[in-house]
């Protein structure tokens, strides 16, 4: 049973911050740290949650960018005699031409050399003669086409063929992007937790294993709800791909800011001197409290509680009686005679005489014979 002290300090004791805020929002560094003592099935809630928006901006991205340049370059394709057969492309021109070209994706057939076009989209699609060219700000790539299978691209077939695998495209896109994600978040969750347990373990901040693994996860989610803001800029055009690059870049960062400063707002771990206990305490321990262990009995002995050794009592000593003799009145003397002139006679017991000595009583001169006035 706790004592009245440390209840009395529990109840003064302000709630922590992941107590209060509750873990469903990871935009704070206590949300963050909410999500520590939260359980399981919350954290993957939120981060499904974040990563259907991050694919929804992505999708919204492609079909708003992407997909009218696919659907006026297919308008552009020949009605005859164009195919990839045995790994090469047949084309009826056979100069380079500019299928359809935006700000953001552009598409170029060369049937015969790759030549520069001078073109600049951020990504540009060319179908050469062998291969098929991925062209962006961070170079080129290079797909050869399959030798054993025969590709028609004329208008006829591929437009069909677009128009049904759209939908499809676009849904494999966004549960492509979240299962990229959680497995993503996954792995870096599982370095960042390293992260966790020094700064909790350094700080004293109480957090178990579990909880540290979903601290880290948390953390990244504040950077995923950054980048899909920058792809919504960006496919709005008021973000450039500079742009959206130093926007992937910033929320790296983000998530290790958060995963740093997040084990902070942790519940501090409780101390002895915190809890009320007194290590100076000598009261009798309860009955609750397991009975050390002897190592000189066999252990059949019951508990017994020892003897605490007392003094023998001392007699005390006798209090000494002070008897206080009466004060003894001294002797009246006796009244002098009337007459002035006269010597007052000597009263008895002399001390300048001897004991036994009767005391002479004369009226007359005490230093002659007797005379008389």
């Amino acid at each position: 049973m706790e004592s009245d002290a440390t209840k009395s300090a529990a109840a003064a004791e302000p709630k922590s911050s992941t107590e209060t805020l509750g873990a469903w929002q990871p935009f704070s560094f206590g949300g963050v740290a909410a999500f520590a003592r939260a359980p399981f099935s919350r954290l993957l809630i939120v981060q499904l949650v974040t990563a259907a928006a991050v694919a929804a901006c992505v999708v919204w991205f492609l079909a708003r960018q992407w997909c009218p340049v696919i659907e006026t370059a297919i308008r552009q394709f020949p009605n005859e005699s164009a195919i990839i057969r045995e790994g090469k492309l047949v084309w009826p021109a056979r100069e380079t031409s500019v299928l359809a070209e935006t700000h953001f994706l552009a598409i170029v057939v060369s049937p015969h050399e790759l030549n520069e076009t001078g073109l600049t989209a951020d990504l540009q699609f060319e179908l050469g003669e062998n291969h098929l060219h991925l062209g962006s700000l961070f170079g080129y790539l290079r797909w050869p086409y399959p030798e054993n299978r025969q590709m028609p691209l004329t208008r006829g077939a591929v437009e069909p063929w677009w128009g049904a695998w759209k939908p499809v495209l676009l849904a494999g896109v966004a549960v492509g992007t979240i299962l990229w994600l959680l497995l993503v978040w996954v792995v870096l969750a599982s370095i960042g937790m390293l992260v966790v347990r020094l700064i909790a373990f350094f700080c004293d901040r109480e957090c178990t294993r579990n909880g540290e693994w979903q601290l880290a996860a948390a953390a990244l989610l504040p950077g995923a709800w950054i980048f899909a803001m920058g792809v919504v800029l960006y496919g709005l055009e008021w973000l450039p791909l500079l742009g959206l690059l130093l926007v992937i870049a910033v929320h790296l960062v983000v998530g290790w800011i958060y995963l740093f400063f997040a084990p902070f707002c942790l519940p501090r771990v409780p101390s002895q001197i915190a809890t009320g206990i007194n290590p100076f305490n000598t009261a009798p321990a309860t009955s609750d409290a397991p009975a050390p262990n002897n190592p000189f009995t066999d252990g059949d002995e019951t508990r017994v509680k020892p003897a605490v050794p007392t003094l023998p009592s001392l007699p005390s000593p006798p209090t000494p009686s002070l008897t206080v003799p009466a004060p003894t009145v001294p002797a009246q003397p006796t009244a002098a005679p009337s007459n002035p002139f006269t010597t007052p006679a000597v009263p008895e017991g002399n001390p300048f005489k001897n004991e036994g000595e009767s005391v002479q009583r004369s009226t007359g001169n005490p230093f002659g014979g007797e005379s008389s006035l």
